[in-house]
């Protein structure tokens, strides 16, 4: 490995859902600040869209980690969206309530149990909150219009009793159009888009930094080489800078060039980065 080689604590560029790495740039943080303005105001519903690999994640992680600073809520991630509609319910249900649902129940009477709990939680000064990630494989009418119901959902005085979160890749949106009742509740959206040039350049820095390294191993002309061929995205960038680090120790090289960083992208296009003494 290439640590000792860079003066490396630890792998700068893993995908793993770390938030020491997550360079806030401020479409990050109005994506965060948005889904908190929903989450508190008790918004019906709220969209976090993006690329893939644009950090939707990472923010998603983020919002829930903040959720105890601005209120009390009874939270449930739905991770699997390609589940059918009962088993979402019931998943919803046992992380909320810390239980299963009574095995004598279902379809409707999962439903009405999960109604239950939400009353329940609302009475105990909790606001219960729902985030469905890949919302972008929501595409069967049952799973929409089950999702739909719950964001339905009023106590007595006609508050809404559950915020639901969706969070996706841009074309969600098109699956949403399919419901208008649904999409009428999306009060609060917004979408991240690819990093800067710039933010790229500041984004290696930062995960250099925090890796224990030299945030300027990367000269500027691999920045843009890296940028040009990953075209903001993140993880990509990440698969690329990992691989420039290797192939730079193999040829003794002080930082990354513009070179080292264009024989990287050669070999991820189905070429192969050589050191260059191999080459020659």
């Amino acid at each position: 490995m290439y640590l000792d080689y860079w003066r490396l604590r630890e792998e700068p560029f893993t995908n793993a859902l770390d938030p020491r790495f997550l360079l806030t740039t401020p479409q990050h943080s109005e994506g965060i600040a948005r889904l908190l303005y929903a989450a508190r105001q008790k918004k019906e519903g709220a969209v976090l869209t993006g690329g893939y690999g644009t950090g939707k994640s990472l923010v998603r992680t983020l919002f829930i980690s903040k959720l105890q600073h601005v209120g009390n809520f009874s939270v449930a991630l739905v991770e699997n969206p390609l589940a059918d509609p009962e088993t979402i319910l019931k998943d919803i249900y046992e992380q909320m309530a810390g239980r299963q649902v009574a095995a004598s129940q279902s379809g409707s009477g999962v439903f009405r149990a999960l109604s239950a709990l939400f009353s329940e939680k609302q009475a105990h000064g909790f606001h219960n909150l729902i985030v469905v990630e890949e919302a972008q494989l929501l595409s069967s009418p049952e799973r929409l219009e089950q999702l739909r119901l719950l964001m339905n959902l009023t106590d007595a005085s006609g508050r809404c009793m559950v915020t639901m979160v969706f969070v996706g890749q841009l074309d969600v949106m098109d699956i949403f159009a399919r419901s208008p009742g649904l999409m009428q509740r999306l009060s609060t959206r917004w979408n991240l888009d690819p990093l800067t040039a710039a933010q790229a350049r500041d984004y290696i820095s930062h995960r250099l930094i925090v890796a224990g390294g030299n945030g300027w191993i990367f000269d500027e002309g691999a920045v843009n080489v890296l940028h040009a061929y990953s075209e903001g995205t993140a993880r990509i960038i990440n698969n690329a800078c990992d691989m420039a680090l290797y192939l730079g120790m193999s040829e003794n090289a002080v930082r990354v060039d513009a070179e080292i960083a264009t024989r990287v992208v050669a070999d991820l296009q189905g070429g192969t980065a050589v050191p260059q003494e191999a080459a020659g």
